[in-house]
């Protein structure tokens, strides 16, 4: 399976590349060494082939490109290439699956299922004899994002499919950050609940709840299914809790 993404489009000048990147030679393209200290090349030379991968940075003073060493080192592998042209960067496929309750995504991001529990709102002003307000169907969890900007609520839509254990996806629940529910009004979920929209750039993480919804008898099983688009799946049973909410403020 090839893992690289034909995207090398970033300029040399890209301050992308003052991190080190893995990338995928695509045409042969020798580096030469480079002593500091006398400033002059040594006359060895590096040569890689198209398919070799490599890392690879900017090369600072140069315009061009070099191979990372050890810091404070005199000498530089040097290429003077004024373009990425000559290769592809490369992006590791990770194996999708579940360990437990986290779940391992394609691109390297996880996802920590820390509760699912269904959570009778009551009002400030009931008695503890009432009956909710509402009753939700809450996840919670943290997401650590491997790839690009995203909102937990979009990667929870895109990568998972969620509904009642033993039934089918055509029975399925969505989340549903933006619901006028009592429960936000409640300390304990307000932040969880804002940071299912919030951006989550790259290498972040952020834990979250988000409101499931759906039809009325799929909101109500004991355990749900989460499933993503190769079937790997996990079966997380449902807890009770209750809050009661002040929505006077």
């Amino acid at each position: 399976m090839d893992n690289s993404v034909k995207a090398a489009t970033h300029s040399v000048y890209s301050s992308y590349w003052n991190k080190t990147r893995t990338v995928k030679v695509t045409k042969r393209t020798v580096f030469k060494h480079f002593d500091e200290l006398k400033h002059r090349y040594t006359g060895a030379r590096r040569i890689f082939k198209p398919g070799q991968k490599i890392k690879v940075r900017a090369a600072g003073e140069f315009i061009g490109w070099t191979l990372p060493g050890k810091p404070g080192s005199r000498y530089w592998w040097i290429n003077t290439k004024r373009t990425s042209n000559w290769m592809e960067e490369y992006h590791k496929v990770y194996k999708a699956r579940w360990n437990g309750n986290v779940y391992h995504s394609s691109n390297g991001s996880t996802f920590r299922i820390k509760s699912l529990k269904r959570v009778s709102v009551y009002s400030f002003d009931s008695d503890e004899h009432s009956q909710p307000t509402e009753t939700v169907l809450v996840l919670s969890g943290r997401l650590t994002n491997n790839g690009k900007t995203i909102t937990p609520a979009k990667w929870l839509d895109d990568n998972m499919d969620i509904y009642p254990s033993k039934t089918s996806e055509d029975h399925m629940i969505f989340g549903c950050s933006d619901s006028d529910s009592l429960l936000k009004d409640d300390d304990n979920y307000h932040d969880d609940l804002e940071e299912a929209t919030d951006p989550l750039p790259k290498d972040y993480y952020t834990d979250f709840s988000i409101i499931l919804d759906g039809d009325d008898t799929d909101k109500k099983a004991a355990s749900y299914t989460f499933s993503d688009i190769s079937d790997n799946h996990v079966d997380i049973p449902v807890t009770n809790d209750s809050v009661t909410v002040d929505d006077e403020d």
